[in-house]
């Protein structure tokens, strides 16, 4: 299943918001793909006065090459943002998958990888690293 965690993160993420890296507990680790990605919107309908809903908080599940790897700011296309994207669009809710399989390219990392949900708050413009698959 896996570790949830919840505590802040540092995530570096190429123009289109697609992580290339996280620092997390003082340590770098290197997305090799994402596996999952999608967005949850808010209860519009609950709201007193309602507005067309727009995305808050945006999930990606990710392969990372824990610390040893290349850091984040090594790998090509890396823009030095750290997450503040704005809004991409309406892509819908839960189950939107933009970019599941896609992968980052090749780069050898010394150590193995491990499986992350990384969250955006959207509005916030944070990250919180969620869950740690064993």
């Amino acid at each position: 299943m896996g570790r949830v965690y919840g505590e802040p993160a540092e995530v570096r993420t190429r123009e289109d918001g697609r992580p290339l890296g996280f620092g997390w507990r003082g340590r770098r680790y290197t997305v090799t793909s994402v596996q999952e990605y999608w967005l949850v919107n808010r209860a519009w309908w609950r709201e007193s006065a309602p507005v067309s809903a727009r995305p808050e908080l945006e999930f990606w599940r990710v392969e990372a090459a824990r610390p040893g790897g290349y850091l984040p700011q090594d790998l090509p296309g890396d823009h030095g943002d750290h997450g503040d994207h704005g809004d991409h669009g309406d892509h819908g809710d839960h189950g939107d998958h933009d970019h599941p399989g896609e992968e980052a390219p090749s780069y050898p990392a010394s150590q193995p990888t491990g499986v992350y949900e990384l969250r955006r708050d959207i509005a916030a413009g944070t990250w919180t690293l969620r869950r740690v698959a064993d």
